[in-house]
């Protein structure tokens, strides 16, 4: 979210969850501000040709988007305007997708597809889906969206990480292949 335009026309941000700030370096951007939508690109000064500082924080980033001024801004940018990445879908080879957020687009879909399954097929019972926010840390999304609904039983719909790739420890976190079957909690083994 926008924290700060300064005088040169550099946007400085704070945070909303829990994002590295890492990966926002080199990132393109949308500034949903008011009256038109303003792209720009996550920076940081990097350490003498030397790449980023390994402590990095949110407060190192500034986003460029081309002003030369922070006046130049006044009409499209405020304070509290939310920031979001440009990122969109791409195409891999063997029928395979790279996206942000593909977790929880994912499981919204499979939901989805599933109602849409049960409605054709007269669903007699009442069935309803939230897609929430806060899975990692409080569950207050879910349990606000059930609190409201009062369900008898619930089906959570998440995805895990593959460990099909270079370096990881398949003994500690379990053998989950992209594109295989349904994982299990004993194949998702963690410390």
């Amino acid at each position: 979210m926008v924290k700060q335009i300064d005088d040169d026309g550099f946007i400085r941000v704070e945070k909303l969850g829990g994002i590295s700030p890492k990966t926002a370096v080199g990132m393109k951007v949308t500034i949903l501000g008011s009256g038109k939508r303003i792209n720009g690109v996550f920076g940081v000064n990097a350490e003498h040709h030397g790449g980023v500082k390994d402590d990095l924080s949110v407060e190192d980033l500034y986003i460029d988007c081309g002003a030369t001024s922070g006046e130049e801004l006044k009409d499209f940018v405020k304070i509290g305007d939310p920031v979001v990445y440009q990122r969109e879908p791409e195409l891999l080879e063997n029928g395979r997708i790279a996206g942000r957020g593909l977790d929880n687009r994912t499981g919204a879909f499979i939901i989805a597809e599933t109602l849409k399954r049960l409605a054709e097929k007269g669903c007699q019972v009442g069935v309803y889906a939230a897609s929430t926010v806060n899975e990692e840390t409080n569950f207050g999304g879910a349990y606000f969206a059930a609190s409201s609904v009062r369900p008898t039983f619930a089906i959570a719909c998440d995805v895990t990480f593959a460990t099909d790739y270079p370096g990881v420890d398949r003994a500690k976190y379990g053998d989950v292949k992209l594109g295989g079957a349904p994982s299990s909690p004993r194949e998702r083994r963690s410390t």
